[in-house]
């Protein structure tokens, strides 16, 4: 144990690294076995496998644009920088497992003194790639006056505390619907933003009260 922490502690021992699709794992996995267990031509097969998942992990970037917490207590935009959260202390353990996803050893409060995201007394605000932006509204008793007005083109509007429907062309994510769905990821599309749901991710589940998941939504 002595010698494990003197190792861990040394310069350059912990080396993060993005999560990545899991068929990169598949990849390897079975293009490892090849090189191990096959034959000649079963090796070749097994080496072009394994070049094909690093190849796949090196191009693919699986990491969402743009994360909120169940209820919109945290959100998490991603910057060249790196992921940027709107809030230092809440949802610690949350925000720890995104910055590892990402392959980030940043704790919250360095990654909540980046830029990249607006910060105010309502929530935040991110502005993803394509020009649209997402905005967190996490005041308890929301007005739908106020809310009408945020609710723009090319906008994404959560409100976790809102109860009516609002009129307008933004996407409005609300209520009871919006805790159901659980944690979101984002990503800009040409035409809008792909919206991904825990809910919907897990599907239904003994554990999860056979709830209706919210499918991935491009407006």
């Amino acid at each position: 144990m002595h010698v494990a922490r003197f190792v861990a502690g040394l310069d350059g021992a912990i080396r993060p690294i993005a999560a990545t699709a899991p068929v990169v794992l598949t990849l390897i996995s079975f293009g490892g076995l090849g090189l191990c267990l096959g034959r000649v031509w079963m090796r070749g097969v097994g080496a072009g496998l394994v070049f094909a998942g690093l190849l796949t992990w090196m191009i693919v970037d699986v990491r969402p644009a743009l994360l909120v917490a169940p209820e919109g207590r945290l959100m998490g935009v991603m910057t060249p920088e790196g992921r940027v959260v709107d809030h230092p202390r809440a949802e610690s353990y949350i925000a720890s497992q995104w910055l590892k996803s990402d392959g980030d050893l940043a704790d919250q409060d360095e990654s909540a003194e980046r830029v990249g995201l607006d910060r105010g007394y309502t929530g935040g605000q991110a502005q993803l790639s394509n020009g649209w932006r997402v905005l967190n509204v996490i005041t308890r008793r929301p007005s739908s006056a106020r809310l009408s007005e945020l609710c723009l083109e090319k906008t994404v509007l959560i409100a976790p505390h809102a109860v009516n429907e609002i009129d307008g062309p933004c996407v409005f994510l609300f209520g009871d619907a919006l805790r159901a769905a659980g944690a979101l990821a984002i990503w800009p599309t040409d035409d809008g933003v792909k919206i991904e749901t825990a809910a919907g991710k897990a599907g239904r589940r003994l554990w999860t009260g056979f709830q209706a998941g919210g499918a991935s939504v491009t407006p």
